[in-house]
């Protein structure tokens, strides 16, 4: 029970008594907080959680901290002053499964966000980026160590799309900038003179000593609309590149190696990509065109 005395205790003495306990009951004040229940009821709901117990708030819930943020229902139980009767029933009503779900939820929330000074600076932060819509800092690019370049030859009839000085076509300040997929329902990589930038995608293959196949990969992918330029993960540190396994496309192929063997290599920001949407693929798994064009597309 939530009481004044409580903190007279040593704090050995009541995690002994709440580790013995399944459920903890704290009562809230019908008036406003004062200072020192404030810090009493602060270090009694982290103790409880510490402890493994299930923390049972009577009365007003809107004094717990960070509700943006955390999902109380998953932690605590709570009830009305208007429901005192019925608190009891319910308690008993509940199987081991929802008091172990309690329990492993609360015990997650306290080891992320209330073990540390540094987690919980960190979760304020985040809360106060929400609550102001503040968006959060982008990643710092990894640049990784590039083994092998292929850059197709130049080409005629795709010279329209390559980045020029200057975009076509002149827009004013008041002028609705949408592509023109948008408003003529054209494909937008298939309208040359457009003033929208085109809308692509970068394939990144994850391989590990498979050769042959990653040549059937890459090379299954010439031709392929809205491809950007494809980025090879080469995992294997030991073995060389060998530029044979590298088909010729109509886009850059960059083999690049990271500073270990990892299959999380794949998700790091190389600063060689140039897309939004990315597509990541292993070097044991091909898809036809069609299908990576419905998945872009869609």
């Amino acid at each position: 029970m939530f009481s004044i005395g409580y903190l007279e205790l040593s704090k050995e003495k009541r995690l002994q008594i709440l580790t013995n306990s399944t459920f903890t009951i704290i009562v809230m004040p019908r008036q406003l907080f004062k200072e020192n229940d404030w810090n009493v009821f602060q270090i009694h709901l982290l103790e409880i959680l510490q402890s493994g117990s299930v923390p049972v708030l009577i009365g007003d819930k809107n004094y717990l901290p960070l509700q943006d943020y955390i999902n109380w229902k998953r932690v605590l139980v709570t009830f009305h002053w208007n429901m005192l009767t019925k608190f009891l029933p319910f308690l008993s009503s509940l199987v081991d499964m929802d008091i172990l779900q309690f329990k492993q939820y609360g015990r997650h929330v306290m080891e992320v966000i209330f073990s540390s000074k540094k987690s919980l600076l960190a979760v304020i932060l985040e809360s106060m980026h929400q609550r102001q819509r503040v968006p959060a800092p982008c990643f710092d690019p990894y640049h990784p160590k590039i083994l092998f370049t292929y850059q197709p030859k130049s080409n005629g009839n795709q010279s329209y799309d390559q980045p020029g000085h200057f975009r076509e076509g002149k827009h004013s300040l008041l002028d609705l900038r949408m592509p023109p997929e948008a408003l003529s329902f054209i494909n937008v990589e298939r309208k040359p003179g457009k003033s929208w930038p085109p809308e692509k995608f970068t394939v990144v293959i994850l391989t590990y000593r498979r050769q042959y196949i990653l040549y059937k990969i890459v090379n299954a992918l010439h031709n392929l609309p809205f491809l950007d330029r494809v980025v090879i993960v080469w995992n294997d540190l030991l073995t060389p590149v060998n530029k044979t396994i590298i088909p010729e496309l109509h886009v850059p192929v960059y083999v690049v190696a990271c500073g270990k063997n990892s299959l999380n290599n794949r998700f790091l920001p190389f600063d060689i990509i140039r897309t939004d949407a990315i597509f990541s693929l292993d070097d044991d798994f091909t898809l036809p065109q069609k299908s990576i064009l419905l998945a872009f597309r869609k």
